[in-house]
């Protein structure tokens, strides 16, 4: 064999290799829904960001299994290779990351009775403003529960 031919024979291994088709629907055992967690470390971009370029339309759009959401991994691997491909100046350039926001409920004695109320999306200050928000009428106050917000 001459090196020409084993060129051509490495060119044909190379474009069979390339062609090979992306998972579909109808070869289960190789398609993948991923779930946020699994898309945000895939491609390394915070949960917000992924929400907001989905809404851009420049991401895939999630789809719904159920009560579940899930990405397909084939389209979230066509993406990165579109992006790395694009040759274009433009940049998928994730905001800075913003404080973390957290669901707290309080409880809290109004009037002899015990009662709570729930807050969503506060930051660590909002958190600690809330005995002052709330010392008016409040006989004492304590926080039982409190979740960090992806």
């Amino acid at each position: 064999m001459s090196i020409i031919e084993d060129a051509d024979a490495i060119k044909r291994l190379a474009d069979e290799i390339l062609r090979e088709e992306e998972p579909t629907f109808t070869d289960a055992s190789r398609a993948r829904f991923m779930r946020l967690p699994d898309v945000m470390e895939r491609t390394g971009l915070s949960r917000s960001f992924v929400y907001k370029i989905v809404n851009d339309k420049t991401f895939p759009a999630p789809r719904k299994v159920g009560r579940t959401t899930v990405w397909v991994e084939s389209e979230i691997n066509q993406w990165m290779l579109d992006v790395c491909n694009s040759g274009s100046e433009e940049e998928v350039v994730e905001p800075p990351q913003e404080d973390p926001l957290y669901e707290v409920t309080v409880f809290y004695n109004h009037d002899g009775k015990l009662r709570h109320m729930s807050y969503k999306d506060l930051t660590l200050g909002d958190i600690s403003t809330l005995p002052e928000v709330l010392s008016g009428d409040v006989e004492s106050l304590s926080i039982r529960k409190m979740r960090k917000l992806l």
